[in-house]
C-alpha cells in the first residue's frame, strides 16, 4: 500500500478515494490473495515432500541427539586445543622452561 500513498486508507474509512478507483484497489488486493494463494501452494508441496521421506526423516531423527551430542564435544575439544596451543607458545613459558630449551635439555613440540 506504499505506492498507493495516503488515499489508500480512504477506502478502509468508506470515504471516496480521489487518486484511486475502488477498481484500482481491487485488482491490488486480488494480486494480494493470489500472491497469498500462491505461497499457500508452496507450503502444503513441501509438507507432501517431507510426507514422502517420513521414513527416511524418521531414522535421522533418532541419530540427532547423538549428533548433537557429537557436534558439542568436537567443539569443546577444539576450544580448549587452541587454548592449549595458545599458552603452549615462548611468550607463556616460565624462566626456568626458557632455559631448559635454551640449552636442550627438552624439547619443544612447537616449532618457532
Amino acid at each position: 500500500l506504499q505506492h498507493l500513498g495516503s488515499s489508500a486508507s480512504c477506502l478502509w474509512l468508506g470515504m471516496s478515494c480521489p487518486d484511486y478507483s475502488r477498481a484500482t484497489l481491487l485488482k491490488f488486493v486480488r494480486t494480494l490473495r493470489i500472491a497469498r494463494m500462491a505461497q499457500a501452494m508452496r507450503v502444503l508441496r513441501i509438507g507432501r515432500i517431507i510426507d514422502r521421506h517420513a521414513d527416511d526423516l524418521f531414522t535421522v531423527m533418532l541419530f540427532l541427539p547423538l549428533l548433537k551430542t557429537l557436534l558439542a564435544t568436537v567443539l569443546v575439544a577444539h576450544f580448549f586445543a587452541c587454548l592449549f596451543y595458545l599458552f603452549s607458545q615462548p611468550e607463556f613459558w616460565t624462566k626456568e622452561e626458557q632455559q631448559f630449551v635454551a640449552s636442550g635439555s627438552i624439547a619443544t613440540w612447537l616449532t618457532t
